[in-house]
């Protein structure tokens, strides 16, 4: 799978950083690098092929969080070749809650939504700047479903560590999130109430109050860029629809993509490519680096600008 904006300059360098093995770092070719992120996982590290270690002082970044929680593995991943295609930096954490670590990694994130689940990326960006290779003001967070979450959590709980957020399909509320899954994931619920906390109860309905993005819209200060599928049956509609409206009430403004034929993520590739490129002007605007002409990368897609088109000029 190739990246679908990358035409003509070579993508990235992955290096993978395991801070499991006593904070060694391995590159592609599996020689030793720098110190890595003290995560107590491994990560991953996708550089701009043309910058060389010099040159790697003070890079644009995208601290990408995973779905799921889930797991970054070592291997090619198109997006992250598409971003260091563009100039940018791309880390991709295993904060505690991914799997392929054993139980405990995976317990250690039962009831830390927003907590050190968040944590562990703060570490890594952290880790990245007091590296020197990255630059503090340049540094963006984005995922889909639980990165989409911490997409949002990144702009409401740290308001100013991030330049911008690139959220697809991400829960800002937890307690509407947990009233509306499909019928199918009801067996999943008893297992909600041990990752995330008990809903069923007011102390726990009050936990997840207060770890949602939503409830805290009025904090968001930084660019945010959002994108959902109509048909999404997990993460519905109404979790973007419900915090674009309160950064309205609050009079922020916010960038929402609306695709009325997709579901969880973007599964046609007329709109994965509308959406890449709604996604590189963003950045461009925000963190600086390369962009192509938008040109017929909106041609058969069926992207919606719900609101917030004139906030990214380099459409025009």
């Amino acid at each position: 799978m190739v990246p679908l904006r990358s035409r003509r300059a070579p993508g990235g360098a992955v290096v993978f950083l395991d801070a499991g093995m006593g904070g060694a770092a391995f590159r592609a070719d599996g020689g030793p690098s720098s110190s890595a992120p003290a995560t107590g996982s491994s990560s991953s590290l996708t550089c701009p092929a043309r910058a060389t270690r010099s040159r790697r002082r003070g890079c644009r970044w995208c601290c990408s969080s995973t779905a799921g929680p889930g797991r970054a593995t070592y291997g090619l991943y198109a997006d992250h070749q598409w971003l260091a295609n563009r100039s940018y930096a791309v880390l991709s954490v295993n904060y505690r809650g991914s799997t392929g670590f054993g139980k405990a990694f995976v317990n250690a994130a039962n009831r830390e939504w927003a907590g050190k689940m968040h944590d562990d990326l703060i570490d890594a960006v952290d880790w990245a700047i007091g590296q020197g290779i990255a630059d503090p003001a340049r540094v963006a967070i984005m995922g889909t479903s639980y990165g989409g979450y911490s997409a949002f959590v990144g702009l409401t709980f740290t308001p100013e560590k991030f330049a911008c957020a690139v959220d697809l399909c991400g829960i800002s509320n937890l307690v509407t999130f947990l009233n509306t899954i499909p019928e199918y994931w009801m067996p999943w619920k008893s297992l909600w109430t041990v990752r995330v906390d008990d809903y069923t109860t007011e102390t726990g309905l009050r936990f997840l109050e207060e770890h949602s993005p939503l409830n805290r819209a009025d904090r968001i200060v930084r660019p945010l860029l959002i994108g959902q599928g109509a048909n999404d049956v997990r993460v519905k509609a109404s979790e973007s629809e419900q915090i674009v409206a309160a950064m309205q009430q609050h009079g922020i403004p916010a960038t929402y993509l609306y695709y009325r034929d997709e579901g969880t993520g973007l599964g046609r590739p007329e709109n994965r490519r509308s959406f890449q490129a709604v996604v590189e002007a963003f950045l461009a605007a925000h963190l600086g680096g390369r962009c192509e002409p938008v040109g017929d990368d909106f041609a058969r897609s069926t992207i919606e600008f719900k609101v917030g088109r004139e906030l990214i000029l380099q459409l025009d």
